[in-house]
């Protein structure tokens, strides 16, 4: 078969043009590395293929022949590529990447731009050597048409004619000496209406499939950065108009698969066009409507990628706990809490480390990251994405999401409003900011990362829930046999900052409010009308470190005018010491030694008066410490000392 091609070739029309653009072309789409790096060259190829007038047979082997041989060559084809992009060239190709249409073909990979030109030069040589051999075959057979009786004889024989064509192929009926001298058409006719039929077909499918080719990618990123099933019904996309309208929207919940984490009934988005022909999908505004959580799914949902691990083995400082000194079940939380790091993940991008995209990155070279990277990747997938302009693969410049139906509130709804939200961050000028209230008031939300943004500034969140049920709290507590609160409400109120380099830690001040509620320590309660409990949050957002000042929530228990419970401290506190030492004085409920009159000597010798002081300070500290235990159960911690 392929034997019979080269002689159809031989013995067919093909002009010298015809065959060395067959070359050039067929060798280039073969060098190229994939449809998935360089989709409008390789279409762009095809279609000069057509319209030329090459030979098809003949582009067809060569491309075959330069795929196989393009393996073998694809490092050169990096090291073309790499001297093109970051060298003498580089603000030419910069500019063929980040322009419309253009940036669709692929530039920006190494092995796009270096296969382009191997192929080229191959595709030239093979020409060159091909024109001259069929040159020299056709001049040959001429001379024998012309000079040799003998045959032309053998030729006028049927079965000669008949053998040649099975075995050769028709060819054509001229004269070799009419193949020298003809001079083909550039055009090809029928071409020129393929490409035509072939724009039209184009157009026809970004009407009736652009949608769904936007939806299943909208689908996979949503996907990724939810960690669970992401349905979508149906996608309506009109370019001309710039709209996209998205019907039944379904994200599962990844710690509860039987339930939707939110759900929509539509999406409608202002779409740029534009950026699309420049590999960017721009969302200008998203309105979300009809929409609820926790939904009940009548097919459960799936776990999309790693499910992502709570951080372990946490260190503490002095008065620091952790979730499981505080809670019954800390693992169910931590999962919680994990899913709420995976958006903070998504929603500032790539750590500091991984945004540098020019001559370093994480402290190496330029050569040294592709090194890296092609070990990674290998050497088709890796790209130049310095050179590509400073705007995000997806964003999103507003997102509106009103009403939304939840049991989280007691019927209330929430509104979420959030603005410059994108793949890379920082790549915008403006910070990415999210709010969502709470039509009660009983909730409030306000987040703003200006540490990953251009802009720059901090990450800060600010959180108020108001009104919280003490008793759902309560249930969930490490506290033993007798809850240390119970009855009333609570207020939350945090207001911090969120550091996304290399993880999500937060360093968020936090207060309790309980109200009318009721408090238990050592045995005995009493109810408080109002008691501020000031905390500190600190570390991995996933599994933070909680600090309660003893001494603080102290004063604070006597400033809400719990007097049972501060006389029970009183009296606790002046058992211990009158046990220890003989003089003690007790001021607003604390015990404090005279040192002036010294100690007595417990062990049958005598001390210096020194000795004696220093004693009683240690003996002293210790009974503060005992004293303050007293005040330890609130919140699950556990009561020490007698």
């Amino acid at each position: 078969m392929f034997f019979k091609k080269i002689m159809k070739i031989l013995r067919g029309s093909a002009t010298p043009a015809q065959m060395m653009m067959a070359c050039v072309l067929g060798a280039c789409i073969g060098f190229m590395p994939g449809f998935v790096q360089a989709p409008g060259l390789i279409l762009a190829l095809t279609l000069l293929l057509i319209v030329l007038n090459a030979n098809l047979a003949l582009a067809a082997m060569v491309l075959a022949g330069a795929k196989l041989l393009s393996l073998v060559f694809m490092p050169m084809s990096f090291g073309v590529g790499r001297s093109l992009l970051d060298g003498p060239t580089q603000g030419f190709f910069k500019m063929l990447i980040n322009t419309p249409v253009l940036a669709l073909f692929g530039f920006e990979y190494y092995a796009t731009t270096g296969g382009l030109v191997l192929g080229l030069i191959l595709g030239v040589i093979a020409g060159v050597v091909l024109i001259k051999a069929v040159k020299g075959i056709r001049s040959g057979m001429a001379k024998l048409e012309e000079g040799s009786e003998l045959y032309k004889t053998w030729m006028a024989k049927w079965w000669v004619k008949l053998l040649l064509i099975i075995f050769v192929g028709k060819g054509t009926k001229e004269s070799y000496s009419s193949l020298l001298e003809k001079k083909g058409k550039v055009i090809r006719p029928i071409g020129v209406v393929f490409c035509v039929l072939t724009l039209v077909l184009l157009v026809t499918v970004q009407m009736f499939f652009a949608g769904p080719f936007i939806t299943s990618a909208l689908q996979r990123g949503i996907e990724q950065a939810n960690g669970a099933t992401v349905n979508l019904e149906n996608a309506d996309v009109d370019l001309a108009q710039g709209r996209m309208t998205i019907t039944g929207l379904a994200m599962t919940d990844p710690n509860a698969l039987d339930t939707d984490l939110f759900r929509a009934a539509t999406i409608e988005a202002d779409i740029s066009a534009t950026s699309l022909l420049s590999k960017q999908l721009k969302l200008d505004r998203v309105v979300i409507s009809d929409a609820s959580n926790g939904a009940k799914r009548s097919t459960p949902g799936k776990i999309v990628g790693n499910k992502p691990a709570p951080t372990e083995n946490i260190t503490t400082e002095a008065g620091e706990k952790t979730l499981d000194d505080y809670l019954q079940n800390p693992k169910q939380w931590q999962q919680r809490l994990s899913q709420i790091q995976r958006w903070f993940d998504t929603l500032s991008g790539p750590s500091t480390d991984d945004k540098e995209q020019g001559e370093k990155a994480q402290g190496e070279s330029l050569r040294e990251r592709l090194e890296r990277e092609v070990q990674a990747m290998g050497y088709a997938r890796v790209a130049a994405n310095h050179l590509i302009d400073d705007a995000p693969t997806f964003s999103i410049a507003e997102l509106v999401a009103e009403k939304v139906q939840t049991d989280a509130f007691n019927g209330e709804t929430i509104d979420i409003h959030a603005n410059n939200i994108s793949t890379q961050p920082y790549l915008l000028s403006e910070a990415p900011t999210a709010t969502i209230k709470s039509s009660g008031e009983t909730a409030n939300l306000a987040l703003a990362l200006g540490a990953v943004s251009a802009g720059g500034g901090e990450n800060t969140i600010s959180f108020e829930y108001r009104g919280l049920p003490v008793d759902q709290i309560a249930g969930n507590l490490k506290a033993g046999d007798n809850k240390p609160i119970a009855g009333g409400t609570m207020d939350l109120k945090l207001n911090g900052s969120v550091t996304t380099s290399g993880g999500t830690y937060i360093d968020l001040p936090m207060e309790v409010t309980l109200n009318n509620t009721n408090i238990s320590i050592g045995g005995r309660s009493a109810p408080v009308d109002r008691l501020m409990i000031p905390l500190g949050l600190r570390g991995p957002i996933d599994n933070p470190r909680i600090l309660l000042d003893d001494s603080r929530l102290a004063d604070a228990l006597v400033a809400a005018g719990a007097d049972a419970l501060a006389g029970e401290v009183r009296g606790r506190a002046d058992k211990l010491i009158k046990e220890a030492v003989s003089d003690v004085n007790l001021k607003d409920g604390i015990p404090k030694l005279d040192l002036k009159k010294g100690l007595p000597d417990f062990g049958g010798q005598s001390k210096s008066k020194d000795e004696k002081k220093d004693d009683a300070k240690k003996k002293d500290d210790d009974l503060r410490d005992k004293a303050k235990d007293l005040t330890k159960g609130l919140f699950g911690g556990k009561k020490k000392g007698g």
